[in-house]
């Protein structure tokens, strides 16, 4: 079974957001859009005798991916990454199946793209970077991210719920 990930990312900018446009992200009332409900968070064991070995593990080895005893897996690595200046400049398909990104560059997950030559670094606490007019942001310049990162679905998962977990 073979999966494609398509994740559009917006930037901290994007907090904020406008009513203008219906596009669900400038509404402040929408806070989520096709997540699953809050839960505790556990790691799924292939069996209970995997998940008693875990615990008895080192602390600084005890949360890493085994994929021969968990049923999960990490997406963290190298990823196609399109830096756009704002949400109109990014493309609207591009989440489909066969959208071509062999332009696109590549980036480390997890990271941060100012830290990988994308834009610059923001270090405020106190002022906006942009003039505060809330809930509106700028729409010329408010940087977007979108990353994709395709992966194959373990043997044996067929027929399972599969859930992606960003952890952030």
């Amino acid at each position: 079974m073979k999966a494609k990930v398509y994740t559009l990312l917006f930037s901290s900018l994007l907090c904020v957001s406008a009513l203008a446009d219906n596009e669900p992200w400038q509404n402040p009332q929408i806070n989520e859009i096709n997540r699953e409900p809050m839960y505790a968070h556990f790691i799924p064991f292939t069996n209970e005798a995997n998940a008693l070995k875990q615990r008895s593990l080192p602390a600084d080895v005890r949360f890493d991916v085994n994929p021969a005893t968990e049923r999960r897996f990490s997406l963290d690595g190298t990823w196609k990454f399109l830096f756009s200046k704002n949400n109109d400049l990014c493309p609207k398909d591009f989440h489909k199946p066969g959208y071509n990104t062999r332009k696109w560059s590549k980036i480390q997950v997890p990271g941060s793209w100012e830290l990988q030559g994308f834009d610059a670094p923001i270090y405020t606490d106190t002022r906006y970077p942009f003039p505060a007019n809330p809930p509106y942001v700028p729409a010329d310049y408010n940087p977007v991210g979108a990353y994709i990162r395709e992966f194959t679905v373990p043997n044996g998962w067929e027929g399972m719920d599969i859930f992606l977990d960003f952890e952030g």
